[in-house]
């Protein structure tokens, strides 16, 4: 949706408008005009070959600005990611992010995005877009200690569009995790046992998982672990 400090008033409708490149004006019958403002997505059947789509928004004043995004045709080879993707740590609310511009050429920005990797509630997806000549950013927004983080940096090339992301996950500062697996008996098989057990959800691991450790025992003996 479109910020309230930016709409100027209350949106009513979002318009969508897709053309092919020889200026063919792409419809589905009207679904992707005059959505209400509740509406922030829509579905368009798209040429093979390479398109752009727009988007405005209109309040009882008038239209805003378009945005427009371009879309590769199928024929198309896909334009790579950046390359050598790196997050570290400057503390436990911040990390320097940095990347290596692709090979060989010629890209007019990047933006990056980073969100909180999350099972049970929705997180803010934050992101930044920077020119050409920078490889590296600090991230200070949204961040704090013992939480995931997904962090992408995509390449743009013009009216090409964005390349694919290069991805990774990262902790500003890892902890011991808040919860243990819950541990489940599938079968028993004389003197044999099969365990199950079912992962941590992601907010409660606290860093990235490198082991688990089974302890069993009988009556009078010590512990044994696996």
């Amino acid at each position: 949706p479109l910020p309230h400090s930016q709409a100027n008033g209350r949106v009513v409708l979002y318009n969508v408008n897709c053309q092919a490149e020889n200026d063919q004006i792409l419809s589905d019958y009207g679904s992707c005009r005059k959505l209400q403002h509740a509406n922030t997505s829509c579905s368009l059947p798209l040429p093979p070959r390479r398109c752009s789509c727009s988007l405005t928004a209109s309040t009882i004043a008038g239209m805003s600005p378009e945005d427009r995004v371009w879309i590769q045709g199928s024929s198309e080879t896909e334009t790579p990611p950046p390359a050598k993707l790196t997050a570290t740590p400057l503390g436990d609310s911040s990390m320097e992010v940095r990347w290596t511009s692709p090979p060989d050429l010629s890209v007019s920005g990047f933006v990056v995005e980073w969100f909180a990797v999350r099972e049970k509630t929705s997180s803010i997806l934050h992101w930044e877009k920077l020119n050409s000549s920078c490889t590296r950013l600090v991230i200070a927004e949204g961040v704090k200690p013992l939480e995931r983080y997904t962090v992408s940096v995509k390449a743009l090339y013009g009216e090409q569009g964005a390349g694919k992301n290069i991805t990774l996950h990262v902790y500003t500062r890892e902890g011991a995790p808040s919860a243990g697996p819950n541990v489940q008996v599938e079968h028993i098989y004389g003197s044999s046992v099969e365990l199950s057990w079912s992962p941590v959800p992601v907010e409660l691991l606290n860093g990235f998982i490198r082991n688990y450790t089974l302890f069993y025992t009988t009556k009078h003996r010590p512990a044994n672990s696996e």
